[in-house]
């Protein structure tokens, strides 16, 4: 081979080398940001999930409920296997962890003064904690099945409980004497939400239905049907005119539901642009003037949609779990918005 040519290839091959080389330590391209698609991506080009303002340290189980106290100061988390836990909320602190876990808890409310805390779960129990020191104080066997949902009335002198039983029961928190039981479902039922004056209490359940009653004397005021589906959130718009309603379907193939606005005086549903998706969880801002909804969105992933009520418009959308969305609440200076899921995430939206 000519001396010249066997040159040229030999320098030919090391710069081929050398540039191969020098490409493995390129930076990578910068990420594609903004929405992409429908439902929008979030900031990260390999993940579709919206990146979050703030998030607490993933859980190792599924967490199912999120509640704040009167102050926003603490917020209570609980999880599939049964711990609960209290947050320092703004620097994030974990400030105690139950230590009874024998039961999946589904439900948390704080009291008015939000020295107590009560929850509900699979055993059956309404269960009253201490939030100074995370002790259990008290536990009234419900009689109801699974304690699906509960709630304390504005003014603490009641508390509400939803069972699996199909039950709707009523008790004296101070006491933990049962006050009444209210009874027409005829499914599990889901949810329980008393009207910010608490002259009215609303349950939903997998029989479709919503039933508006009167705590006070056991009246059935209302039934709302409309659903199609299990109904299985509730939400007093702030004013207490309204109730926001959601349904959900979660099959392997399908997801099916809606959320709907009802006029609480005449029990009549408030025309909107109602998206039909699994909705699982819904919270109005405070200001009463925005609703969040859950649900599940194209491509499997869970999404929270922020609605202008007045305006049926809406302001965003954040891609906001992999697998299901337990529970949402903002804040009460209506700042911040946490979701809570079934991929053990804890999120905050602002």
């Amino acid at each position: 081979m000519n001396y010249k040519l066997q040159k040229i290839l030999i320098l030919s091959a090391f710069a081929i080398l050398l540039f191969a080389g020098m490409a493995c330590f390129l930076p990578p391209p910068p990420p594609r940001t903004g929405p992409i698609g429908r439902p929008p991506i979030g900031d990260d080009a390999v993940s579709p999930l919206s990146v979050p303002n703030r998030q607490f340290p993933e859980q190792h189980a599924r967490v199912n409920a999120v509640a704040f106290d009167p102050t926003g100061h603490w917020m209570a988390t609980a999880r599939a296997d049964g711990k609960i836990a209290l947050w320092d909320f703004l620097p994030g602190h974990l400030l105690w962890q139950s230590e009874d876990g024998s039961a999946e808890v589904f439900s948390l409310s704080f009291r008015g003064d939000g020295k107590v805390l009560a929850s509900g779960g699979k055993d059956g129990a309404i269960k009253f904690w201490d939030v100074a020191t995370g002790h259990l104080s008290n536990s009234v066997p419900a009689k109801q099945g699974e304690i699906r949902s509960l709630v304390f009335s504005p003014d603490d002198r009641l508390l509400a409980s939803a069972g699996s039983d199909h039950s709707v029961k009523i008790w004296n928190p101070q006491s933990r004497e049962l006050v009444r039981a209210l009874n027409g479902h005829t499914g599990r039922v889901n949810s329980v939400a008393f009207s910010p004056n608490g002259t009215i209490l609303a349950s939903a359940s997998s029989d479709q239905s919503v039933r508006l009653w009167s705590p006070a004397t056991g009246e059935l005021l209302h039934i709302l049907t409309g659903h199609s589906e299990s109904v299985d959130a509730l939400a007093f718009r702030p004013d207490g005119l309204q109730l926001a309603t959601g349904s959900a379907t979660v099959a392997p193939l399908s997801h099916h539901g809606g959320y709907q606005l009802w006029d609480i005086k005449s029990g009549t549903e408030v025309a909107t642009e109602s998206q039909k998706f699994a909705v699982s969880a819904l919270a109005f801002r405070p200001n009463g003037r925005e609703l969040a909804i859950a649900y599940r969105g194209d491509g499997g992933y869970w999404c929270i949609n922020l609605i202008a009520l007045d305006e049926d418009r809406l302001l965003r959308r954040y891609v906001a779990h992999r697998k299901g969305i337990s529970a949402i609440a903002f804040t009460p200076d209506g700042k911040w918005l946490v979701s809570v899921g079934h991929d053990g995430a804890i999120r905050c939206w602002h």
